[in-house]
């Protein structure tokens, strides 16, 4: 079952899905569709199988009238455009943000369009994302960017644009245009900021040696070399009764960050995760681990995601 929605429907057990075991027990595989309560709601007996997988969602469909059997979906209904990437939604009009809705109406005439196209050219792109980002913080109110109608234009409307752009939009050489917005203007005035609408993934506008892929994954400034992902210090710590060493390492909000440690480097290096927990303070974060203080050499080396 893929791009479908399960929603609103009652029974003794598992109001939206029920599995029974019969002669030939039962398997039923789920992608790219709305549950409510999700695989924890549904009736499984033994011996059946039931596949769900994080393309699935659990959110109000936001049905147009369902108590009057109007199923059509909202414009701000989070199974727009959240349907399986590799289904055909040739026949949604436009703008359709190159990907099927969830539901029955997905892939037909009567799919619910795609929010975001300010300027009404039937096509959410990368012009559209620049209108609403110019507004932002003006002072000068303009419904028609006020996608989600809430009388403010804010970064939730942007957001909403660049969820519903066509995926060759919304990210230019695996970087993502929103984010490459806030370094238009750069940081610092002697380099030059990004242009969003050139794939600019392989180039280090500020010369720090990361390309500006590598600063959008690690979460820095590309416009500001001071802005940089590595390891700051390692320092050893010696006691009578246990050797550590602490390993520190700069750090950004909203990033997750593993420590691996290896006795040997090169290709053949054995990189293992340390565990445990690292603690950030001031934008440096610092993990400690025990070592055997007879091992003179260990490497070390940050993931971040």
């Amino acid at each position: 079952m893929t791009d479908c929605i399960l929603w609103g429907n009652t029974a003794p057990t598992g109001h939206e899905i029920v599995l029974r075991s019969t002669a030939n027990p039962s398997t039923l595989t789920i992608r790219y569709s709305d549950v409510q309560g999700g695989a924890d709601e549904a009736y499984v007996e033994s011996g059946c199988t039931l596949d769900v997988d994080g393309s699935n969602i659990d959110e109000d469909p936001l049905f147009v009238d369902a108590d009057n059997d109007d199923f059509h979906l909202q414009p701000l209904s989070p199974c727009v455009d959240a349907g399986d990437q590799a289904s055909d939604y040739s026949n949604e009009p436009l703008p359709n943000g190159c990907r099927t809705n969830m539901g029955a109406y997905g892939n037909t005439l009567e799919a619910t369009p795609s929010p975001g196209d300010v300027d009404g050219d039937l096509n959410i792109d990368i012009d559209d994302l620049v209108l609403v980002y110019d507004t932002l913080g003006n002072g000068v109110y303009d419904p028609a960017l006020d996608i989600d109608g809430d009388g403010v234009v804010t970064f939730a409307d942007l957001r909403i644009v660049h969820r519903h752009m066509c995926p060759s939009e919304q990210y230019v050489g695996g970087v993502s245009t929103l984010w490459m917005l806030d370094y238009i203007v750069p940081t610092d005035p002697t380099v030059e900021g990004l242009d969003p609408y050139e794939d600019q993934s392989q180039m280090d506008n500020d010369g720090d040696g990361r390309t500006n892929h590598e600063e959008y994954i690690a979460g820095t400034d590309p416009t500001d070399a001071s802005s940089l992902f590595g390891i700051t210090e390692i320092d050893f710590m010696a006691t009578l009764y246990l050797d550590s060493v602490s390993v520190s390492w700069s750090a950004v909000p909203d990033k997750n960050y593993c420590l691996y440690y290896s006795d040997t480097l090169g290709e053949g290096a054995d990189w293992i995760p340390a565990g445990g927990y690292y603690e950030v303070i001031n934008g440096i974060a610092t993990q400690v681990l025990d070592v055997d203080g007879d091992n003179k050499m260990r490497f070390f080396k940050v993931k971040v995601w």
